[in-house]
Formats: C-alpha cells, sequence, structure tokens
C-alpha cells in the first residue's frame, strides 16, 4: 500500500508541475501579446505626432525568455537564443523513442528523464526538468511519434496500449487528442497572435 501512495503522489506532483509550467508558459504570450500592443500604441501616437517621438522598435528584446511557438516576430524558433546547454529536442525524442521501445511499455516522464540523462548522455535542464522534457517530446511527437497518455505515461503513437484505452488506429493522422481518452493535452501556445 505505501509503494502506491507514493507512486500517486510522484504522479500527481508530475501532473500539478506540468500544469504549474503552462500557466507560465500562458503568462509569457500574454506579456508578449501585451508588449507588443503597447509598442503599436506608443508608435501610432509617435507617427501621429503626438508627444515625443520615441519609437519602439523590437519591444520583445526585453521580453524574460519566451517558449519558441511564442515569438512575436514571426521567426519562430531561429529568432530565439539559446539560453541553455540542453540537448536538440530532435535526440531527444529519438532517444526517448528508443527507450520506450526497449522497455515494451509507457514510460513516465521521471523514469525517461533518468534513461535520457544517463545512458544517452543527453542534457536536460531548467528550473523544472521534466517539463522541459515535457515540452521537447510535445513538439516533436509529429516528427517523432512519442506522445503522453496522462498518467500512464509516454509511448509510441503508432502502438496500442490496451491499459490505458490507446488505439493507435484512431488516432493516426489526428489532429485530436493524441491520448486516445479524455485527457486534456498541455497547453503550449502555437502562435501568439491567434
Amino acid at each position: 500500500m505505501a509503494d502506491r501512495a507514493i507512486e500517486n503522489a510522484k504522479s500527481e506532483r508530475e501532473q500539478l508541475v506540468g500544469e504549474r509550467e503552462q500557466i507560465v508558459q500562458r503568462q509569457q504570450v500574454i506579456d508578449a501579446r501585451l508588449a507588443v500592443v503597447n509598442a503599436f500604441i506608443e508608435n501610432w501616437h509617435a507617427f501621429a505626432g503626438e508627444g515625443e517621438q520615441n519609437f519602439i522598435v523590437e519591444p520583445a528584446q526585453s521580453l524574460p525568455d519566451l517558449p519558441p511557438s511564442a515569438s512575436i516576430d514571426g521567426e519562430g524558433d531561429s529568432a530565439r537564443t539559446r539560453t541553455t546547454g540542453n540537448s536538440d529536442k530532435d535526440d531527444v525524442a529519438q532517444a526517448a523513442r528508443q527507450e520506450i521501445e526497449q522497455a515494451g511499455h509507457p514510460l513516465k516522464a521521471g523514469d525517461l528523464y533518468e534513461a535520457l540523462t544517463s545512458q544517452h548522455d543527453l542534457t536536460i535542464e531548467g528550473k523544472d526538468p521534466y517539463t522541459v522534457l515535457r515540452v521537447m517530446l510535445k513538439r516533436t511527437q509529429d516528427d517523432f511519434g512519442v506522445i503522453s497518455l496522462g498518467k500512464k505515461g509516454y509511448w509510441l503513437k503508432e502502438r496500442n496500449w490496451e491499459p490505458a484505452n490507446y488505439r493507435a488506429s484512431q488516432h493516426l493522422g489526428s489532429d485530436t487528442n493524441t491520448s486516445g481518452n479524455s485527457l486534456p493535452e498541455p497547453y503550449l501556445p502555437e502562435n501568439v497572435f491567434e
């Protein structure tokens, strides 16, 4: 009973940390949009000849490190400088796929993180490394097919996993929730202007 309790607590912690990171990312997107709107208003007044003619050229440069999908200049990943020494997300996703294939069952983010950093010599760092890993896997799921089955862990998109009622045939080529059940996908903004 004690083992199940600690596993439930760890799972709950992972979920809450993920939710917190989603809120932080949403706040960063809102801050970026607000900076663009404020810069537009100030520039409009400057062009209209009202007040001082102090033009704001690139408001995003003073913002905190934004997720690549929150780029306000339309350049995406290429406009953002890498602030950490993290391994490339494609390398992480490929190694994650190998680990899941080798295990033969879904792996939780913590177990996957440990395997990737210790056995594959990959670097996944940040305020919350598990969330960094989750974001990397979410952004590469179309290319590498590693998907989240919620509390069950990470699995391969093209393979069934009966304990989670996941059927690959229902989700391949679909833009719907890839978990095969009613679990919500994490919020990852695609475009700050949408």
